[in-house]
């Protein structure tokens, strides 16, 4: 095929950035230490482990871990978003931990990563969502974990593991260009780019397949953002991050118009803004 230089490429870069079942010990062992400062503490009664950690598709030394801290339930009296993180914040700096909280979580850092974002939540007796903090206006919205982790288990079941190596490709570009797109929304665009097939194409098809569905989304496509259903965040609102994405679905598929290793290279460096290419060669 045309396009295995490129695949190639594409494939070194993913092993380099693939965890290793030493990084997820580590994630969970950090995960644990700060949801032991929390339980015993008492701000919080129970936690789970969400995202991409959770959903086996995190980048080695890229990712965080993001850990739910249930305050309560729906149905009892519960803080604002701002009031739950400030909570975790100075149970957290008590302990000795460096915080950095922001509008929707209290992020602990270490002197090795990972770091661990921690987000109060208020559970919905007898359904498996959550409210979690909606931002800068304090105010709650609903969260399942279990949509996104299905999703993305449906996509691996039918397309195979490579699948996976899809999903940390995108999130490397989306680390590498700044496109400041979340890792969750690239995940869900994947599966929903995909949800036709049976075989996965070549790496750079998948990639201009799938930013030409963010493009959508991000443009503001009506039927896209039903597919979603939401729309973008009102930062990626914007003639920047838009330019940033249809310019790399451009070169995803100039990618596939070359055998040759030394162009691949270049496409491949181009796409990812020249950082992180080196890996592959």
């Amino acid at each position: 095929m045309l396009i295995n230089a490129a695949d190639a490429a594409l494939a070194k870069i993913d092993q380099s950035v693939q965890p290793s079942a030493a990084d997820y010990q580590r994630f969970q062992a950090k995960a644990d230490e700060v949801a032991d400062v929390l339980v015993r503490s008492g701000v919080c009664a129970e936690y789970r482990l969400v995202g991409s950690v959770a959903r086996a598709t995190a980048l080695g030394s890229h990712s965080d871990v993001d850990l739910l801290a249930i305050l309560g339930t729906a149905e009892q009296p519960h803080p604002e978003p701002r009031q739950g993180i400030a909570d975790l914040a100075a149970t957290l700096t008590a302990a000795g931990i460096m915080v950095e909280p922001d509008d929707f979580v209290a992020s602990a850092k270490f002197a090795r990563p990972p770091a661990v974002d921690v987000m109060p939540a208020i559970r919905h007796v007898g359904q498996n969502c959550y409210l979690i903090p909606a931002g800068r206006n304090n105010e709650w919205q609903t969260f399942s974990p279990t949509r996104l982790k299905t999703l993305t288990e449906r996509s691996i079941r039918r397309l195979g593991a490579r699948f996976v190596s899809v999903v940390r490709l995108l999130k490397l570009w989306n680390i590498s260009r700044e496109a400041r797109l979340e890792s969750s929304d690239l995940e869900e665009l994947a599966s929903l780019a995909l949800e036709d097939l049976h075989t996965l194409p070549p790496y750079s098809q998948c990639l201009a397949q799938i930013l030409s569905l963010c493009a959508s989304w991000v443009g503001g496509d009506m039927d896209t953002e039903n597919r979603m259903g939401r729309p973008p965040p009102s930062r990626l609102r914007n003639a920047h991050t838009l330019a940033i994405i249809k310019e790399s679905t451009a070169i995803a598929l100039a990618m596939q118009q070359t055998s040759r290793k030394d162009v691949a290279s270049g496409f491949v460096e181009e796409f990812f803004g020249g950082k992180f290419a080196g890996r592959a060669y």
